[in-house]
C-alpha cells in the first residue's frame, strides 16, 4: 500500500510517555512532541516547512507545555 508511506501512528499512555512510529522512523518520549501536518523524520528540515508546526513550537516555548497550549 503506497498510502502507508505517508502514515504516522501516535501512541501515548496516562503517564505522559509516547511514541511516533512510521515506516522509516520511531521517536520515543522526548521532552514534548509537536505533531502537525508535516512528515516527522527526525530532522528540523521537515518541521521548518510547516507553518503550523512553527506556530505551535513558539506557543510552547513562550507558555510551556500545559493543557492550555
Amino acid at each position: 500500500m503506497e498510502e502507508m508511506n505517508r502514515t504516522q501512528f501516535h501512541f501515548a499512555d496516562t503517564f505522559g510517555k509516547f511514541a511516533m512510529i512510521s515506516l522509516d522512523f520511531i521517536i520515543i518520549s522526548k521532552k514534548h512532541q509537536t505533531s502537525t501536518n508535516f512528515k516527522c523524520c527526525g530532522t528540523d528540515d521537515a518541521a521548518g516547512t510547516c507553518w503550523g508546526f512553527l506556530i505551535a513550537e513558539k506557543q510552547i516555548a513562550d507558555n510551556g507545555v500545559n493543557m492550555k497550549t
